[in-house]
């Protein structure tokens, strides 16, 4: 399976919109930056220090298509990876990719695909098999049961899950990365989304404990 997180680039002159999210894939300026990956196998431990697989548009003389087949690739690969492991769960075989993060189901994914299909990494049919087909986690769905005060199930941020798990890390909006993207600070946005991953591995981790003790 795969956690992920992705940042995208919005240009200073559509930064104002009345929706609470603002890039849109299918916009030709509206780029993908990249993300940091972290892959295991569905019943393995999550290490204390994991190994993060970094892809980043700077990476590759700034060539998104090329950052793009890179992430196709590495989904490719963890679809093989996935069908190999012969995984069973409720008497079922796991025979799909599971990915997870916050938000991945209604913009990471589709973004990926609007991009690919952009750029024809390859056809809409395969990128839709690769993408769409995968099982999504998405831990702005997930985490609703840790808010059984509120009466409306409702997608939660991360600010809001890591309030809920007493998870003490800064959290800054991913406006700022256009930002950092403006001033060159690619350093900046490399670290900001590795603590994003830590981050969302860590609500992980707890929604686990969380099952486990019923």
């Amino acid at each position: 399976m795969i956690f992920f997180d992705l940042e995208f680039y919005v240009p200073k002159n559509d930064r104002i919109s009345t929706h609470s999210l603002i890039v849109n894939p299918n916009l030709k300026t509206h780029k993908l930056l990249g993300g940091t990956f972290y892959s295991k196998c569905f019943d393995e431990k999550i290490p204390n220090t994991p190994k993060f697989n970094q892809l980043w548009l700077w990476n590759y003389e700034n060539d998104e298509k090329q950052l793009l087949r890179e992430i196709y690739e590495l989904f490719q690969q963890e679809w093989k990876k996935t069908k190999k492991e012969e995984k069973w769960i409720l008497g079922k075989p796991i025979v799909d990719l599971v990915v997870c993060g916050i938000g991945i189901s209604w913009f990471d994914i589709p973004a990926l695909y609007c991009r690919s299909v952009r750029f024809q990494i390859d056809s809409p049919e395969q990128l839709y098999n690769v993408y769409f087909k995968t099982r999504n986690i998405d831990l702005a769905n997930v985490c609703s049961f840790v808010f059984p005060d509120e009466k409306c199930i409702y997608p939660k941020t991360a600010k809001e899950i890591m309030g809920r798990m007493d998870i003490k890390k800064e959290k800054s909006s991913s406006k700022n990365v256009w930002e950092l993207f403006d001033n060159d600070d690619t350093d900046k946005i490399e670290k900001r989304t590795t603590e994003e991953i830590e981050t969302i591995l860590q609500m992980y981790r707890n929604i686990q404990k969380k099952i486990s003790k019923g």
